[in-house]
């Protein structure tokens, strides 16, 4: 279990470290102040939309069907779960911009990078982990789609925006208008008949994706290293640490053990567990700084999600492998 110790802190570091470049950068006043504003939109506008694209598109459908009965365990988790957080925040902050943050935070899993890098490396042998990462492959776009959907409609509930409206309609219009174009969301509906219909795209087009999509984390890390100060710390250290708990502990510890006792084993539960149990998204920062909401507070969790995910990835495969829940 040790050498799953070692896999996850190597999935990890490199996130740390292109954080910490980009604070050098802000620091240094290496690159000019407009910028990381530039990047953020590169990034949420085109880059992540492409990423994403590319994910849904290129996964396959199994012929066993065995991704149906986690399709329709994942998303009434997602939603119950996103409704019990939006209660909670909202009733212990009051604070708009930080409830959306929080919610966020909370329900936007790194599936795309951390998620598919994390468990390749759980099983010793290829074919093991061939099989898992195609199954995750095919679950994840469902995930993703449902995932931005309820983080658009909190962040839009929870935008400061909404504190002038007075009838209920104009929010939940705005609501829909921002599901409309998040280009996420868009990203993702349009990779499923390329999934379903399994169609390749032509080399040329692929390696000009592929080259797009792998400027998504490096950019969005370095803006994340950016826009973080110590001292924006001040006053929400209680609320990043509660919700990267949240996020790497106990809501996947609580999914997990509800899809047990459904009868989820093996390598369908493991899925599941690296479905929710990854850190926030990378993207949820620049989400939450493109939608108005406390963009400090996202990135705080950001980086303490990413950095307890060392150690609960690794505590989480121990309990299960040692009550035999995976092999």
């Amino acid at each position: 279990m040790a050498n799953n110790l070692i896999l996850s802190f190597r999935a990890v570091a490199p996130v740390f470290l292109l954080i910490l470049l980009g604070m050098a950068f802000k620091r240094t006043k290496f690159l000019p102040e407009n910028f990381y504003p530039s990047v953020d939109k590169l990034v949420f506008k085109v880059t992540l939309p492409i990423l994403i694209f590319l994910n849904v598109a290129g996964a396959r459908l199994s012929d066993d069907g065995s991704y149906l009965k986690i399709i329709a365990y994942i998303i009434p988790a997602i939603i119950i779960l996103s409704v019990l957080n939006a209660l909670a925040w909202w009733l212990l902050l009051r604070d708009r911009a930080k409830c959306g943050a929080m919610v966020q935070g909370v329900m936007h899993s790194n599936l795309a990078i951390l998620g598919l890098a994390l468990l390749g490396n759980v099983f010793p042998d290829a074919s093991t982990s061939a099989a898992a990462v195609s199954l995750f492959s095919v679950v994840m776009p469902f995930h993703i789609i449902v995932q931005n959907t309820v983080v658009v409609v909190w962040l839009s509930v929870f935008s400061p925006k909404q504190e002038s409206a007075k009838k209920g309609g104009a929010v939940f219009l705005r609501v829909l208008k921002d599901i409309a174009k998040n280009p996420l969301i868009i990203a993702a509906l349009a990779g499923l008949p390329f999934m379903i219909f399994e169609v390749s795209f032509p080399p040329v087009i692929d390696k000009t994706l592929n080259y797009l999509a792998g400027l998504t984390t490096p950019l969005a890390l370095i803006s994340l290293g950016a826009g973080f100060s110590f001292a924006s710390l001040k006053g929400k250290l209680g609320c990043a640490l509660s919700g990267a708990l949240l996020k790497t502990a106990i809501q996947p510890a609580a999914v997990i053990f509800i899809g047990y006792l459904l009868g989820f084993r093996g390598m369908e539960l493991l899925v599941i567990f690296f479905l929710f149990g990854t850190p926030t998204a990378v993207a949820s920062y620049v989400i939450a700084k493109n939608m108005k909401s406390d963009y400090e507070l996202a990135g705080q969790i950001v980086m303490l999600s990413t950095l307890f995910c060392i150690v609960t990835v690794f505590v989480a495969l121990y309990l299960m492998r040692t009550v035999g829940w995976i092999v």
